[in-house]
């Protein structure tokens, strides 16, 4: 699993960075995709660092955050 670093905002969806060893990583995900997984886009689109991409199943997770974030 990888966290996510950065999210952007296109036209039909979110756009997630991720590293992949030192290399960043792009991955779309559409809206619907997103809500299918439970993610709620703006929350995912301010707050990236609070969630991981599972590579392997091309899925998102949110991750354990302290409350003091």
């Amino acid at each position: 699993m990888e966290k996510i670093i950065d999210a952007n905002k296109t036209e039909t969806g979110v756009r997630v960075i991720f590293l992949s060893g030192l290399q960043p990583v792009a991955e779309y995900f559409s809206i619907e995709t997103l809500k299918w997984m439970d993610i709620h886009p703006l929350d995912l689109l301010e707050h990236p660092g609070r969630y991981a991409i599972n590579t392997s199943e091309r899925k998102l997770v949110p991750l354990l955050v302290p409350p003091e974030e």
